[in-house]
């Protein structure tokens, strides 16, 4: 690309030098002072400073142009496409609504044979494992409007429904297991029952901006995915409290009448023995009845197994064409320091002459 300069600086320039000019040609002195001599024979004419005095002169005004060029800062601007680059894709208009319902009470501190995990010899914590394999879930659906509720006692909306999973990982790698007894409990129907009221709430203000026809997210489908290690059991501080102590089948009823599917992924091996029958039963009938399912992962690799079955049921499509093959870059050169310095190094020459070998006395 050509050399090119800031317009708008040569413009305060021209505007500055212009005044500059003024001001000298206003208070101009009519006349030069001098001194008369008799006889000029002692004056010696051919002296080498006499032919140098001019330069401290000339430096101070190459000085001033060196700065006023500076000033206008000439540049070269290259632009060229970065092959390393990623192509950016579309903003997803429509797609999924998913929350992520994250058991963290206390017992998803306990950890698990370290014969069910990655490597052998070593042992993980079931908070762990959710968080790793709920990250790999995020990231295969990058169109989808994906949420996070963390629950113990009482839920808590760590993000709404959002396209910006990356922050959804942070949020999902800072979470903690409860290790306060008053904040422990598994508050599961509260949990389910507060997330489908977000859904519903968050699907009516879209149709609301599509009316008023304004750009809004089109949730196609809604689910919800519970991640736990046990069943129904809320914090006895809670009982009488029909909010937070609410029944499971009452709390699915409504998912499944707002058109939710809810996946439920136990994830303690215990679950899965003759003495839970009774309760994997009932759960298992309820997620059925809303199109979802019961799922139970006692290993890394059944856990996957899960999440890649709900990734496979849940589809939804992807943007393919993107805005740009790849991003431009754009690499600015200025010439404005190397300006400076030549003007610094003539003011101080300049500077240093007057001083030195060319000083004048009076």
């Amino acid at each position: 690309m050509p050399l090119t300069i800031d317009y708008l600086a040569l413009v305060i320039l021209g505007i500055f030098l212009f005044m500059a000019y003024w001001l000298q040609q206003k208070w101009q002195t009519p006349y030069l002072p001098s001194l008369a001599f008799s006889d000029l024979e002692s004056i010696d004419r051919s002296s080498k400073r006499r032919h140098f005095s001019h330069l401290p002169y000339r430096l101070y005004q190459l000085t001033l142009f060196f700065w006023c060029i500076a000033f206008i800062d000439p540049h070269f601007l290259f632009i060229k496409n970065d092959p390393l680059a990623q192509p950016s894709l579309p903003i997803p208009t429509e797609g999924i609504a998913i929350y992520l319902i994250v058991d963290q009470s206390s017992s998803m501190n306990e950890k698990i044979s370290s014969n069910s995990f990655f490597e052998r010899g070593r042992s993980f914590t079931k908070i762990d494992l959710l968080k790793v394999m709920a990250g790999q879930f995020i990231l295969h659906r990058p169109s989808d409007l994906i949420g996070l509720v963390a629950f113990a006692r009482v839920p808590k909306i760590l993000s709404p429904l959002t396209l910006d999973h990356e922050l959804l990982i942070n949020q999902l790698n800072d979470l903690k297991a409860i290790n306060s007894m008053e904040e422990d409990g598994t508050a599961m129907g509260y949990a389910i029952y507060k997330t489908a009221h977000l859904i519903v709430a968050t699907k009516h203000f879209a149709q609301e901006l599509q009316k008023k026809g304004k750009p809004a997210y089109e949730i196609k489908n809604a689910i919800m995915v519970v991640l736990t290690d046990g069943f129904q059991d809320p914090n006895r501080l809670d009982y009488g409290n029909r909010l937070r102590t609410i029944e499971l089948d009452e709390a699915i009823a409504y998912a499944k009448n707002a058109g939710i599917h809810l996946y439920i992924i136990n994830v303690d091996p215990k679950f899965s023995s003759p003495q839970f029958a009774p309760h994997r039963r009932q759960i298992e009938t309820l997620a059925e009845s809303t199109g979802g399912q019961l799922y139970l992962a006692n290993q890394e690799k059944d856990l996957k197994r899960v999440f890649d079955t709900i990734d496979r049921l849940e589809k939804s499509s992807l943007p393919l064409d993107s805005f740009s093959s790849s991003p431009v870059i754009k690499h600015r050169v200025s010439f404005y320091p190397y300006f400076i310095a030549a003007g610094l190094s003539c003011l101080f020459l300049a500077i240093f002459l007057e001083s030195t070998w060319l000083r004048k006395f009076p």
